[in-house]
């Protein structure tokens, strides 16, 4: 991107794609109140911070599980860890789409709503799974 004095510096709408002067605070066509280059990278970096955080602690207690799954003598079934597990790695996963989400957002300064979707779906997912777990006990 360019800037000149006598041509003002253009950006594009996050929400609907259009091109807008980027002195102006809000879309002309849609009328949205355009995400400041900054505020995304903030955000990009705190969720890059959780991503890390929730995969490490993943890591650690898909290790913890399958170490106390293979050395005890527990009454439980054998499919009992094996659902455990799935889930565990089912919430590395969505780390995993955090820290990319995170990173794109840190790196470009814009949103991604392919990766934003994605996570509202993976969380959305991660709920109702949770909940029909706990109702089917």
């Amino acid at each position: 991107m360019s800037f000149s004095i006598s041509e003002p510096a253009r950006g594009v709408c996050d929400t609907c794609g259009s091109e807008t002067e980027l002195v102006e605070n809000d879309c002309h066509l849609c009328t949205r109140l355009r995400a400041k280059e900054k505020n995304v990278r903030v955000g990009g970096a705190l969720l890059t911070a959780i991503g890390l955080i929730v995969i490490v602690m993943m890591s650690v207690v898909i290790n913890a599980v399958s170490r106390m799954s293979s050395a005890s003598r527990s009454t439980a079934s054998g499919r009992d860890p094996d659902v455990i597990t799935g889930i565990l790695y089912f919430v590395v996963a969505y780390g995993i789409v955090a820290l990319a989400a995170g990173l794109w957002h840190l790196v470009t300064g814009r949103v991604n709503k392919v990766l934003l979707y994605s996570m509202l779906g993976a969380g959305t997912v991660l709920g109702i799974g949770a909940q029909l777990i706990a109702m089917s006990k």
